[in-house]
């Protein structure tokens, strides 16, 4: 016995009449009578009399209409309390990913569809105060970027790489770098740098790996803003070309040189709790990992 037979079974007794319940339910009328043959068959009994061309419920039609009403009420109260549950959970869901949701605008509407009260919460935060806020469950999702290879965590966190991307030198058009086919990081120790704050850390390490303490000489809160000020010509920013592309900023001021001596790509990183009972925290993780298996 399946479900839809008994909404079948329930149009049917509410009308008393094959072709009214057909077109009520948008199927054909062979396909109806045949459900309703079958869920007869099933119980062993016949639940209308046929006078002529028309039906009408019998006294056993009339017994199972009240257990299915009863049912199908029951079900849709259950329903509707789930519902009110899954709304309630889905106010309490928070999602931080600061640069992430920057680059990629476009996750943000099937995230909305999935959790219509979903917060979206826009502090700079480092990747260790990210994963923190995780674990002490001030956070319900992070999604964080990081060079070359996944953050070590605890058993508490799971985590999926959602892509990679190569990292280049961006630079204006105007500046000394701008026509040379590639660039040795090494060669870097005296260029003005410009960054934003959640990437200071992620440009001093890679900067640390060639010896040298990178001069930043100028630091913003979102892409945009480094942009702009990288479009002086005068500094230099770390950065995947994706991202530049997605900040909303015109691209075609600016160019993007391969990094020749040293391999440098930034992954992006969806990180939650093991163990995560939120219905609503789960709905959202899901989504994001179909947004990035679909290719966005």
């Amino acid at each position: 016995m399946e479900f839809q037979q008994l909404i079948y079974f329930q149009t049917v007794a509410r009308l008393q009449h094959i072709t009214k319940a057909a077109e009520e339910l948008h199927i054909t009328q062979p396909s109806l009578s045949n459900s309703i043959h079958r869920l007869e068959q099933e119980l062993g009994i016949p639940l209308f009399d046929r006078v002529g061309r028309a039906i009408q419920l019998n006294q056993y039609g009339k017994l199972f209409l009240e257990g299915v009403n009863s049912a199908l009420s029951a079900l849709e109260s259950s329903k509707k309390r789930m519902s009110i549950l899954l709304r309630e959970e889905q106010e309490k869901v928070r999602i931080l990913a600061t640069t992430s949701i920057q680059v990629y605008p476009n996750l943000i509407q099937p995230l909305i569809e999935r959790c219509p009260n979903i917060s979206f919460v826009t502090q700079q935060l480092s990747s260790d105060e990210l994963i923190d806020a995780l674990k002490t469950r001030q956070l319900d999702i992070c999604l964080i970027g990081d060079i070359n290879k996944p953050r070590t965590i605890d058993s508490e966190i799971d985590m999926a790489v959602l892509e990679s991307n190569p990292m280049y030198i961006i630079t204006s058009r105007k500046h000394h770098l701008a026509d040379h086919p590639d660039v040795r990081f090494s060669d870097l120790v005296n260029e003005p740098f410009a960054s934003g704050q959640p990437q200071i850390k992620t440009l001093a390490d890679v900067c640390a790996s060639f010896g040298f303490s990178p001069r930043i000489l100028y630091e913003g809160t979102h892409i945009r803003d480094v942009l702009q000020a990288v479009s002086s010509g005068r500094y230099i920013m770390l950065s995947s070309w994706d991202a530049c592309v997605t900040s909303g900023a015109d691209v075609s001021e600016f160019v993007k040189i391969p990094i020749s001596d040293k391999s440098l790509n930034l992954l992006r990183m969806l990180y939650w709790r093991k163990n995560e009972s939120s219905v609503a925290a789960l709905l959202l993780r899901d989504t994001i990992l179909d947004f990035f298996a679909s290719g966005k």
